[in-house]
């Protein structure tokens, strides 16, 4: 018995040991020399190395059709990332975060982005957001022939079902203050912040020095907090825009501007035709259905089906039809 408490002990001590060897030895973020780079688990780096990396900056060159833009997504309990069954849950995540689909990194609110374009984009598919069968793209010529309210789902001569997302092209400002271009999909129920936000966003009058002008969306940043709403009979967490202060003023500031003008360009060049990463464009219309239709001025609507890509047709399906869309 002696000896089986002395073994015990002594492997408590080496783990005592090893546990006061990696204390000694873990970077000090706050001496200033050393940075932590690209989220949780990433490796520490010192100025030196940073600045031999700097020095073969910029030979690697993607335009954006080439890029993977993640969609940055509310985690609620419908999400895939919430549920054990699915393939992209993570035990990290908790509701009301926002995450990226590309890394799956999750981020407390609130969290700054620089809005760079918005666009109302319109998805077709089967009955209760069935199959997808067709993505317009910006058009809504099918949208103004099917029949339904002015808000909403509307349904085609076909009986497909098509509906209209708002889509925001942004730079989100990342905790260690590195920008990831993102998409931001507000639908349904998020209407109504939509329009705010971009009341917001096309009405920052600014006084020149040739005169007034409207600034563009980059010229202000914006916090996103997720706050929770419900229909009574389900709750939720959902999009709520604060303003920030103008991009310029921050530290950083031009490099910022300079990166959210680069993406503006690439979407008048049409290099941004976007199907997205993880799922189509009806994720936020799946996620926040929910709420009664007397906020839409539309007839009931059926409650939504688990937000994941398998739900709505499955991404190959999209991404073909994507491809092959005249947009």
């Amino acid at each position: 018995m002696a000896k089986t408490t002395t073994t015990t002990q002594t492997k408590e001590q080496e783990a005592a040991a090893e546990a006061d060897r990696l204390a000694e030895t873990k970077p000090d973020f706050n001496q200033g020399n050393v940075v932590p780079t690209g989220g949780a688990g990433a490796p520490a780096l010192t100025d030196e190395q940073m600045k031999m990396m700097a020095g073969d900056a910029g030979k690697q060159k993607f335009n954006i059709r080439e890029l993977m833009v993640p969609v940055l997504k509310i985690a609620n309990t419908t999400s895939g990332v919430m549920k054990k069954s699915d393939p992209e849950y993570r035990k990290e995540a908790e509701e009301g975060d926002l995450y990226d689909s590309l890394t799956f990194q999750f981020y407390k609110p609130p969290v700054s982005v620089i809005v760079v374009r918005f666009q109302t984009n319109y998805i077709q598919s089967k009955p209760n957001m069935g199959k997808t069968t067709k993505l317009w793209g910006m058009d809504r010529s099918g949208y103004d022939r099917a029949e339904g309210g002015d808000v909403g789902a509307r349904t085609t001569k076909e009986g497909d079902e098509i509906r209209e997302v708002g889509t925001y092209y942004a730079m989100m400002l990342r905790p260690d203050k590195s920008t990831m271009p993102c998409l931001m999909y507000l639908g349904s129920t998020s209407w109504k912040e939509a329009r705010r936000l971009n009341a917001l966003l096309g009405g920052l009058e600014l006084m020149g020095p040739d005169g007034p002008f409207i600034a563009p969306p980059y010229a202000r940043l914006f916090t996103i907090h997720t706050v929770p709403t419900g229909d009574g009979k389900n709750t939720w967490f959902t999009w709520k825009f604060d303003m920030g202060p103008m991009t310029l003023t921050i530290p950083n500031g031009m490099h910022y501007y300079a990166r959210a003008k680069e993406l503006e360009e690439a979407i008048d060049a049409n290099q941004t035709r976007i199907v997205g990463t993880q799922d189509d464009e009806r994720f936020a219309a799946g996620q926040e259905q929910r709420a009664k239709a007397s906020e839409q001025g539309v007839g009931p609507q059926d409650a939504p089906p688990p937000a994941s890509e398998a739900d709505y047709g499955g991404q190959a399906a999209v991404v073909d039809k994507a491809q092959k869309a005249s947009f």
